[in-house]
């Protein structure tokens, strides 16, 4: 970190140097040794960057090393930089470098020269430019703890220093080069070991080092010029012992910078939690509302279809029975020689056949048309022999012409909760179907038994008929499929079971039918 900072300072002399060397003005004042505008120059470019510079540390000097203006001391000029070593350096390879001027921790500059060239590339003389150090290593030695040890080698300290330095603190050999300490961040009372320090400039190493009874931690940098090549050495030294308690107090604080920041964002997030919880649950809550009224559209919807197919079915099937027998009376009339009472009877059972098929018309259509305002669960309770006697009034002429004998008891349970036209389907479809498959044996007498029962809260309706019957066993897969029939020598839609079964669990009820071929059928409806 600290050569990087010397690198950079250095640098950014440089790059202040390069504006002040490429103006014409200063190239013709240095080629004609002109004293008076090189100092014109000097004073307000400073005050025109306000560069952290001093103004001491500017010096324009010529192509043989001789001073030609000093910033702050225009009187004196007139000496030779010819023996400083950055100035013959500079002079015999035409580049620029830097340096760090030796003296003790109150007096440490960095120092750049420069060669200014004209347009034909010739050096026509020299720019030094330099700044205080002493404030950035102080800087440095407080932001990091450490201390700094600066050695370079003899020959480029001027004699005056060299003397000094090596009669205070000798000399240092690192293989064929002569060290001296340059400045220093210790106090000038520190004694430096020379077998140690000869020993820690040949390691990259950290190690540790004793100096005046204190243990520290140190390692040594290899200090480059702008063309790479060494000038110097510094050694890194830090402390352990004196930064200990440092060390604790660090800790200590950010212990308790970090217990309070947990503490502060807890708080923040149980707020934030609290929030998101509050709107989750307001979400949760809007969306199960939500999913509840879809659901009870989605429920009445599928009631409206499931009705309307049974209003369909109903409407398809049981006007077939009444034209049926309206079929049947009216061949009758196109046989001559018909009593005329007859005729008329058969008029009158034609005429009854007519208006329940319109009654059964208008009742579909009723319920069609006001089936939105239909309440779904049915409190209106129905008196099953006055429906039964519809029904079978309907079917008077088939069951005339089968002579066939109904017998009906309802006295165990005589009404029953259900729409008047979903009970007179259910009987329509089981009678049609009695009616139909009545035995063909004509020494046998047919009969169709309807009666009703109480089974717990519920009401069993049973109707039973000795015909022709079926194997319910064999076909018990396919009862109350649509469309099914089990005597294909008769005729009929094979919906009537199926559409009994939608009505009786549209009442949350249950159907059961048992047949036997030759002896009968008996069918059982709960609701």
């Amino acid at each position: 970190m600290f050569k990087d900072k010397i690198q950079s300072e250095a640098i950014s002399l440089r790059l202040f140097m390069d504006g002040l060397s490429a103006s014409d003005v200063v190239i013709n004042a240095l080629k004609q040794n002109d004293r008076k505008t090189l100092q014109k120059i000097s004073s307000p470019y400073f005050k025109k960057l306000k560069k952290d510079l001093d103004s001491d540390l500017l010096t324009f000097i010529s192509t043989e090393g001789e001073v030609l203006l000093r910033a702050n001391l225009i009187d004196k000029f007139g000496d030779y930089w010819n023996e400083r070593v950055l100035f013959q350096k500079s002079s015999a390879t035409g580049l620029s470098y830097f340096y760090i001027e030796s003296g003790t921790y109150s007096d440490v500059n960095l120092r750049v020269i420069l060669p200014v060239r004209d347009k034909t590339n010739s050096i026509v003389g020299y720019i030094t430019v330099g700044k205080n150090f002493n404030k950035i290593l102080q800087q440095t030695a407080n932001q990091t703890h450490m201390d700094y040890l600066f050695l370079v080698k003899k020959k480029k300290l001027n004699p005056k220093r060299r003397k000094d330095s090596i009669q205070k603190n000798g000399l240092f050999q690192k293989g064929n080069d002569s060290l001296v300490i340059g400045w220093s961040t210790f106090p000038e009372k520190i004694k430096y070991p020379k077998e140690i320090i000869e020993e820690k400039l040949t390691s990259d190493s950290i190690s540790n080092l004793k100096l005046n009874d204190n243990n520290y931690l140190s390692k040594s940098f290899t200090l480059m010029n702008f063309d790479k090549t060494e000038f110097g050495y510094v050694f890194i030294l830090h402390d352990s012992s004196l930064h200990f308690d440092d060390l604790k107090r660090i800790i200590i604080f950010i212990t308790l910078i970090s217990f309070l920041m947990i503490f502060v964002l807890c708080i923040l997030f149980n707020k934030i939690l609290d929030r998101v919880e509050k709107n989750i649950y307001e979400q949760n809550l809007k969306l199960k509302l939500e999913l509840k009224k879809r659901i009870e559209v989605d429920k009445k919807l599928i009631i409206n279809n499931n009705e309307l197919k049974q209003l369909t079915l109903i409407a398809s099937h049981d006007l077939r029975s009444p034209l049926t027998c309206l079929e049947g009376l009216l061949e009758l009339l196109k046989e001559e020689g018909i009593d005329s009472e007859i005729s008329i009877e058969i008029i009158n059972n034609a005429g009854s056949s007519i208006q329940l098929m319109k009654e059964t018309i208008d009742s579909l259509t009723t319920i069609v048309r006001q089936k939105e305002s239909f309440v779904e669960n049915v409190d209106s309770r129905q008196d099953i022999q006055q429906i039964f006697d519809q029904v079978i009034l309907q079917m008077k002429y088939l069951i005339d012409e089968k002579q066939i004998e109904v017998k009906s008891d309802f006295s165990s349970c005589p009404s029953l909760v259900i729409k008047d036209i979903h009970l007179k389907s259910i009987l329509q479809n089981i009678l049609s179907n009695s009616i139909k498959y009545a035995t063909e044996d004509t020494e046998k007498k047919r009969i169709i038994e309807v009666s009703t029962k109480k089974s717990n809260e519920n009401c069993l309706i049973i109707i039973k008929d000795n015909g022709i019957g079926f194997d319910s066993e064999f076909q018990k897969d396919n009862l109350f499929k649509p469309f099914k029939r089990f005597h294909h020598e008769k005729t009929g839609s094979g919906i009537g079971l199926y559409l009994t079964k939608l009505i009786v669990e549209n009442y949350n009820g249950t159907i059961q039918i048992y047949s036997k071929t030759g002896v009968g059928t008996t069918v059982t409806i709960k609701i």
